[in-house]
C-alpha cells in the first residue's frame, strides 16, 4: 500500500499548478510558504515533487558550476525559455560580485541605523563602537558590528540575504562570540526555528525583517523578481515606525534581562550591583565627543 503525500508536497504541488505557465524554484517556493514550513522541509517536499508525472524538473546553472539549482514547471509548460532567460538574468543581477557587496554594505548600514534608533529612545547607555568592514576588516573571523553597554561586549552579525542564516554561520559566529567574550546578535532577513533555538540556548539573540533590502540600483531585477514570482524584497530601508518597533521590542527585552525596570530605566534593586550609572554613561560618551540626542520621530 502506498505511502499517503505529506500535507507539505501536496500544497506545493498545488502551488506550482496554479501557474501553469510559471517556473518555480525552492527558494521561492520556501519563501512563499515560510510562516508555516521551515526552507530545509520545502527542500525535502521538492524532492519528493520530482516523482509526479505532471511536473517537470530541471537542473541547471545559474550562478556558477559548483551550485545547480532545481527548476519546477507543469508538464505542459513547454514554452518557458523566454521566462527562463529572464528569471536567470535578474537573479543573476542581484547575485554578481559588486551587487553582493552592495547589498551586505546596505545591510550594515540599516543594523547601524537600528542601532542608533535605539540610542535616540531613552536606551543612552548603547554605543556602536566598530562597523565590519570599515574598522574590523572584512574577514571572516570578526563581527559586522560591535558595541558596548554597561561594560558588557555585543558582537553583531548581520545577513542581508533572502536564504536563512545559515547553520554554518550561527557556529562560527557562536564560537567567534565565546572567544571574544561578547554577547552575539543576529540581524537576518529568516532565521530557522532549529538555529534560532541554538542562538538563544548560547545565550544570543535573534532580530528578523522578513524581507531583502536592496539598494536603489537594483531596484529593477529586485522589482521583478518580487512582482513576478512573490519573492520579499524591499528597495529601500525600512520605515522610522519599523526601526522603533524592532529596537524597541528588542531592547525593551534586552534590558529587561539586563535588570532594568522598563517604567523607570533604573536597575531592579536585585541588579544594582551589575549597573553603570547614567551619570558614568554620560561622562563615558562625552569623553566621546557624543552627545544623547532628544530627536522626535521625523
Amino acid at each position: 500500500m502506498p505511502r499517503p503525500e505529506s500535507p507539505l508536497v501536496a500544497l506545493l504541488h498545488g502551488q506550482i499548478c496554479e501557474a501553469p505557465f510559471h517556473l518555480s524554484w525552492v527558494t521561492q517556493l520556501a519563501t512563499r510558504n515560510e510562516a508555516a514550513w521551515d526552507h530545509y522541509q520545502v527542500l525535502r517536499a521538492v524532492k519528493k515533487l520530482s516523482e509526479r508525472r505532471d511536473l517537470r524538473t530541471m537542473t541547471r546553472t545559474i550562478f556558477s558550476k559548483k551550485r545547480r539549482d532545481v527548476l519546477l514547471r507543469p508538464a505542459a509548460y513547454a514554452n518557458y525559455h523566454g521566462e527562463y532567460r529572464e528569471m536567470r538574468a535578474a537573479r543573476r543581477a542581484l547575485r554578481g560580485r559588486a551587487a553582493a557587496d552592495a547589498i551586505g554594505s546596505w545591510g550594515e548600514d540599516i543594523a547601524i541605523e537600528w542601532l542608533e534608533t535605539a540610542d535616540v529612545h531613552d536606551h543612552a547607555q548603547l554605543q556602536v563602537t566598530a562597523s565590519g568592514r570599515a574598522a574590523l576588516g572584512a574577514t571572516e573571523s570578526s563581527f559586522d558590528l560591535t558595541f558596548e553597554w554597561g561594560g558588557r561586549g555585543y558582537g553583531v552579525e548581520v545577513k542581508n540575504q533572502m536564504a536563512p542564516l545559515s547553520f554554518l554561520d550561527v557556529d562560527k559566529k557562536l564560537k567567534l562570540a565565546t572567544a571574544m567574550n561578547v554577547r552575539p546578535i543576529f540581524l537576518a532577513r529568516r532565521v530557522e526555528r532549529y538555529e534560532g533555538q541554538k542562538i538563544a540556548a548560547a545565550g544570543g539573540y535573534v532580530v528578523t525583517w522578513g524581507m531583502q533590502f536592496v539598494p536603489e540600483s537594483l531596484r529593477e531585477p529586485a522589482e521583478f523578481l518580487s512582482t513576478t514570482y512573490g519573492l520579499p524584497f524591499r528597495v529601500g530601508r525600512p520605515t522610522w515606525d519599523e526601526m522603533l518597533r524592532a529596537s524597541h521590542g528588542f531592547f525593551d527585552a534586552l534590558l529587561e534581562e539586563e535588570g532594568i525596570d522598563l517604567d523607570t530605566l533604573e536597575p531592579r534593586p536585585e541588579c544594582r550591583h551589575l549597573f553603570v550609572s547614567w551619570d558614568e554613561i554620560d561622562k563615558q560618551m562625552a569623553s566621546m565627543g557624543r552627545a544623547v540626542p532628544d530627536v522626535e520621530s521625523p
